[in-house]
């Protein structure tokens, strides 16, 4: 009887690591996500230097995706973006592409033009995280990314807080 409860045990401390190999997206708010990274990490003194755009300002089409976040520069002079976007059934490598898109653009608008724009540009990454893809052009990517992987790994990204809300 002991080793059938220990069994038992075992089993149901095993789920949540089986249930995060299914490979779907976690069961977080993209918005959630999105509204925390940049509150802690892109303007944690809520200077509001990005402004918030619909997607079409990436060149994005909607039929792409059923929910999107985006933080973009207002300033033409600005290569800052960071886009969260829930791809629609069957389109995350369609979206995935559009994403890339919008970097080369980015990459394309700077080229010659401002040099540590341009590298902003081009130093832009692409994340997907289940059926959620990130398009990440700032000059903290590294940081950003480490939060949202821990963001979907469940741990909250603001200090001395135990659970995001989500």
């Amino acid at each position: 009887m002991k080793k059938a409860i220990l069994l038992f045990a075992a089993f149901l401390c095993c789920l949540p690591i089986l249930a995060g190999c299914a490979g779907q997206t976690p069961d977080v708010s993209l918005t959630a996500a999105v509204s925390a990274v940049y509150t802690k990490i892109l303007d944690p003194y809520g200077e509001s230097w990005l402004d918030q755009f619909d997607a079409e300002k990436l060149g994005v089409d909607t039929s792409l995706y059923t929910e999107s976040n985006v933080y973009a520069s207002s300033k033409t002079s600005r290569a800052a973006v960071f886009a969260g976007f829930s791809a629609a059934e069957g389109k995350a490598d369609a979206l995935k592409d559009a994403l890339q898109k919008a970097k080369e653009n980015a990459i394309t608008a700077f080229d010659g033009y401002l040099p540590d724009q341009y590298l902003i540009a081009k130093n832009a990454e692409i994340k997907q995280y289940g059926d959620y893809c990130f398009l990440i052009m700032t000059e903290q990517n590294e940081t950003v990314i480490n939060a949202l992987e821990d963001f979907f790994d469940g741990v909250s990204v603001f200090s001395g807080s135990s659970q995001l809300q989500q």
